[in-house]
């Protein structure tokens, strides 16, 4: 992998939200931004499993051709309370984002599937409640921590 490339890499497993990225997604978004443009999957991923840089996710059962699954990550960053919280958040609303959008594209009259897109709606709303509950608490301890650490 060339310089410029296996930088833009470091720059992109810095900053995502997502921690862990697959590896697939990763090699996707440097072909995109014409980086890797001459690199297949394989001796890709084989770099990055070579690399201390670079930590890597195995996911079993996984057709290793894919690398969809198996997930790469930044090996000096450091995965906090705040990036799960973070990431969690993320993924709520992707969930409830496609609740919504199954719920618009709902077979109309079809009363158990619009009964179980319902109970899935609350489901996600209750979980994301939680979830701010949790993000809100961790904010409060957070704060606490800082007062007192100044005084």
């Amino acid at each position: 992998m060339d310089k410029v490339t296996l930088e833009r890499a470091l720059e992109i497993l810095e900053k995502d939200p997502s921690f862990y990225l697959p590896v697939r997604d990763l090699w996707q978004k440097l072909r995109d931004e014409g980086l890797a443009s001459d690199l297949e999957i394989e001796p890709f991923y084989t770099y990055l499993a070579s690399d201390d840089q670079f930590e890597i996710m195995e996911q079993e059962g996984e057709d290793p051709s894919t690398f969809s699954g198996t997930r790469v990550k930044l090996a000096s960053r450091q995965v906090t309370t705040d990036d799960v919280l973070e990431g969690l958040s993320q993924s709520l609303l992707a969930l409830n984002q496609a609740l919504l959008n199954a719920w618009e594209t709902r077979p109309q009259g079809d009363e158990q599937t619009e009964g179980m897109l319902l109970d899935a709606l609350s489901i996600a709303e209750e979980l994301g409640r939680e979830v701010k509950e949790v993000i809100k608490e961790q904010d409060a301890e957070s704060d606490q921590d800082e007062g007192g650490a100044g005084k």
